[in-house]
């Protein structure tokens, strides 16, 4: 079985990247529609699998569960790399764990797939600088998560032999301007792409 997990900040205090440009309202609107999308990819994705959402705020967990996934507390102080071996002390030691960040608005069912088919006990998807993760699959203990400055080169240390994928759905992650900017100009043929988790935030871009 595979457990995609989830990790969310309270909406008030992700995203602060955004906030020299974006006022907190639209800024709050933006993370809740980045993690619906997320959750319903993973939820198209999982199958009979299931999907975890790891967050401090009540909020984010009551709209997990109005999505149909489980949730798990992450207290506060602990960060979110404790969050996460909280998390996946509580899945089987035999089952699979896809960590999967919300600031994806490309991301596709098929690119979850796609780490699915690589052969390899671990496999990190690395964003388009090639240093940070931006998905990582586990699918065998230990479950080392190092998620924060140079991610990806500390999951590689700690984890010889991990994949790397690169997809687009999985690269492109959202926090920056800039990156609003790109998704307002590309436009989207998806159901639930980039232009979706941007639209009805009230966007207003202090530029």
């Amino acid at each position: 079985m595979i457990w995609t997990v989830i990790p969310v900040k309270a909406p008030s205090l992700a995203k602060s990247r955004l906030a020299g440009s974006m006022s907190a309202r639209p800024r709050e609107g933006l993370v809740v529609a980045l993690f619906d999308h997320v959750v319903s990819v993973a939820q198209e994705f999982a199958g009979s699998g299931r999907v975890l959402v790891v967050s401090p705020s009540p909020e984010m967990r009551a709209r997990a569960q109005g999505h149909g996934a489980m949730t798990s507390e992450e207290e506060p102080e602990e960060g979110l790399n404790a969050g996460l071996a909280r998390a996946a002390a509580a899945i089987p030691a035999n089952d699979a764990m896809l960590v999967l960040p919300i600031d994806l608005p490309y991301l596709e069912p098929a690119d979850l797939e796609a780490m699915l088919a690589v052969e390899a006990g671990a496999v990190l998807a690395s964003d388009r600088s090639g240093t940070g993760t931006n998905a990582l699959l586990l699918r065998r203990q230990p479950r080392w998560f190092h998620f924060g400055e140079e991610s990806a080169a500390r999951h590689r240390r700690a984890l010889p032999g991990i994949a790397t994928l690169t997809r687009p759905g999985l690269a492109f992650d959202l926090d920056t301007p800039d990156d609003l900017v790109k998704i307002h100009r590309s436009g989207s043929s998806q159901r639930q792409g980039p232009q979706h988790c941007i639209a009805g935030t009230g966007l207003i871009l202090r530029r």
